[in-house]
């Protein structure tokens, strides 16, 4: 079995621990505004620096495929396909996304509308996106 622990790239940077890991896994674009701000800096870090296997956490909590909102759709779709050029840009093997499903809200339409929009959405992502390994995980599902 392989382990890994989420880290920042300060933490990489500054925490030697991390490199006992066969599987590092950087969280950096899943806090809010990091994709907003020059990164070039921390891909060659990881490219130069990093010889284990790569996997590249993307942003959620906002960012929503499964939304009614068309527009608040086509923002979180930006954001995902920033996230994987990113991982794809440092030599990433997996980028993991956490949705962002509320099953406590226990509307059957919100749930029907989440699923086929959600769908739709990652399908399309993953059709461009062959080249890099997706992985879709949910927070709040008990």
């Amino acid at each position: 079995m392989e382990v890994t622990l989420g880290c920042s790239m300060d933490t990489l940077r500054t925490n030697t621990a991390f490199r006992e890991y066969q599987v590092i896994n950087v969280e950096n674009p899943l806090y809010p505004g990091y994709l907003e701000h020059n990164y070039e800096e921390d891909i060659q870090y990881l490219r130069r620096e990093i010889q284990q296997r790569l996997i590249i956490d993307g942003p959620y909590i906002d960012l929503n495929l499964g939304s009614p909102e068309p527009k608040a759709r086509q923002l979180a779709q930006g954001k995902v396909l920033e996230a994987i050029a990113f991982a794809k840009q440092c030599g990433a093997e997996e980028i993991v996304f956490l949705s962002t499903f509320l099953p406590f809200i226990g509307l059957a339409s919100y749930e029907r509308g989440w699923i086929t929009e959600s769908l739709r959405s990652w399908e399309a992502i993953i059709e461009r996106e062959s080249d890099i390994h997706i992985s879709l995980c949910n927070t709040f599902e008990y």
